[in-house]
């Protein structure tokens, strides 16, 4: 009996290392794993890349096509210097991008340009903007306002940070929140 049993668990552990050597040397990579990509299904090739929904947070970091700061990250995205961007827009997911650091904006630049809003990137956007307030709130913080161009949508979270719930907060560098002229939307000021 001791040895029918033993036979058999040595051929379950021989088949499970045969399946995982199988996998591990036919493995194709999918085309979701590209950095910013999300995936979506097509009747013909199953599941496939999307370029209509890019995850920014993959582009934080002082790497390759990388950026420390959320404006150089959608910048980097929106200029195609990071990313291949649809001249038809896309939705740039930044909802996961946190840290003071990340969410700090260096003076003179802004998610359309990186020298004090001259030569800005104007292509169709929507961009969701990570939660900023809650308990110990870190806010994006710009030294340039942001002057936002046609075709372009800027999405928070929350609408309301005084009960201590997460919510988008943006405030200029010197600690104010948005005291100024600090967002353009074209002719208009909010």
């Amino acid at each position: 009996m001791k040895s029918g049993t033993r036979l058999a668990s040595t051929r379950g552990i021989f088949t499970i290392v045969f399946v995982l050597g199988w996998f591990s040397v036919f493995a194709t990579r999918a085309e979701a794993q590209n950095p910013g990509n999300n995936a979506v299904y097509n009747n013909s090739n199953g599941f496939t890349f999307s370029l209509s929904f890019i995850d920014a947070s993959v582009f934080i970091g002082h790497g390759t096509n990388q950026s420390p700061n959320i404006c150089g990250v959608i910048y980097g995205i929106l200029s195609g210097s990071f990313y291949v961007y649809p001249s038809t827009g896309a939705v740039i997911d930044a909802r996961g991008i946190s840290g003071s650091t990340a969410l700090t904006c260096p003076s003179g630049t802004t998610p359309w340009s990186t020298n004090g809003n001259t030569n800005i990137v104007n292509v169709p956007s929507t961009i969701l903007l990570p939660a900023t307030g809650g308990t110990s709130p870190t806010p994006i913080v710009i030294s340039t306002p942001w002057i936002l161009p046609s075709a372009t949508h800027l999405i928070g979270e929350g609408d309301n940070t005084t009960n201590g719930s997460a919510g988008t907060t943006i405030q200029n560098a010197q600690g104010n929140a948005m005291a100024g002229e600090w967002i353009r939307l074209h002719s208009g000021v909010i």
